[in-house]
């Protein structure tokens, strides 16, 4: 069946379709960039510019180290902190043996780790964190033959890995006419004279707990950190340097650690008791028992039943005495009569 399209329905098609792609476009152009900054290949061109600029043959790169130092550099992402130790508990060494490199000959490796925020510079990575004696001789041993690199991305850092080493019997046997020193602010300059290399010995902490650590020449953020157990984003925020871009200087002082807040101790006076002299015993005089004398109690006198007869009362009243007798004889009397009638019937 043939299906006719006309201009006028063809239109609402062309523009459904035109909003589609405009909106597919819009999605592109907000789609956020990945943070990884450099890839494994531009680390191991920064570190054969590094050595080249030392007077030193370029590393060659070796597929086993690459595997080795990019399933670390992963691991590392993973858990989120820098490392030396793998997943199983192994070693740079063991870890380049077991990819494959030397063909199990005896080998030689050595690895630097770099933990850094997004935005850090290889150039800060190389030469402010891997500037101190140990992760310099990495990059500059004339021994080493072959490196490999890797780069992972977890938790907001970016983790660099090189392993470089060399096969037992094939190490390089070179002597470079000028070297350039750790801690060379820019790479390329190269000097007849090398820096003096100091490692890092840990200050013993101040009274109140505190420790201090006064920068030689040689060392860096990335080392000190190291030999006091911090990382170098802790030791930076701590004293308040550039996470991305931590400039420090031989003589300068890094704050390691604060001093804890101080506990009240409470003071114990000791009171020394005046003497006081004690009092003899006084004799007490006790008084001679006195027998008590009774009291008189007041016996209460009588009233008369009739108290107007004493002797000496007036006539009259001695009348209407004899009268109040005579009635109270005869209501005896008939008290008396009654009853005894009362018996009789």
């Amino acid at each position: 069946m043939l299906i006719m399209v006309t201009k006028q329905r063809l239109t609402p098609i062309l523009l459904l379709l035109s909003v589609l792609l405009a909106s597919f476009s819009v999605s592109a152009t907000v789609k956020p960039a990945p943070i990884q900054d450099a890839s494994a290949y531009d680390l191991i061109a920064a570190v054969n510019n590094l050595r080249t600029n030392n007077g030193l043959p370029p590393l060659q790169t070796d597929g086993s180290l690459m595997a080795s130092a990019q399933s670390h550099a992963d691991y590392q992402a993973v858990i989120g902190t820098w490392t030396h130790t793998g997943a199983d508990g192994s070693t740079p060494r063991e870890r380049a043996y077991a990819a494959g490199f030397g063909g199990g000959q005896t080998v030689f490796i050595s690895e630097n780790v770099a933990q850094v925020s997004p935005g850090t510079s290889l150039d800060t990575v190389l030469y402010n964190l891997w500037a101190d004696a140990i992760h310099w001789n990495t990059m500059t041993n004339p021994q080493y033959t072959h490196i490999g690199g890797g780069v992972g991305v977890g938790n907001g850092y970016i983790f660099y890995t090189i392993d470089v080493g060399y096969i037992a019997g094939s190490a390089a046997n070179y002597t470079p006419a000028a070297t350039v020193g750790p801690g060379t602010p820019q790479p390329g300059i190269p000097t007849l004279t090398p820096e003096l290399i100091f490692a890092v010995t840990t200050a013993t902490p101040y009274p109140d707990g505190s420790i201090e650590h006064e920068i030689l020449p040689g060392q860096t953020l990335w080392s000190i950190a190291e030999a006091y157990g911090l990382t170098p984003q802790e030791l930076a925020t701590l004293n308040g340097l550039d996470i991305n871009n931590p400039l420090i200087w031989a003589g300068q002082k890094l704050l390691i650690r604060i001093a804890p807040p101080a506990t009240e101790t409470p003071t114990i006076t000791v009171t020394v008791p005046i003497p006081t002299r004690t009092p003899r015993p006084t004799y007490t005089v006790t008084a001679t028992h006195v027998t008590p004398t009774p009291s008189v109690t007041p016996t209460p006198t009588k009233k008369p039943l009739l108290p107007n007869f004493a002797p000496g009362a007036s006539a009259s009243d001695r009348t209407i005495g004899i009268i109040i007798i005579v009635v109270c004889g005869l209501g005896l009397a008939m008290v008396v009569i009654g009853s005894l009638r009362s018996r009789g019937k």
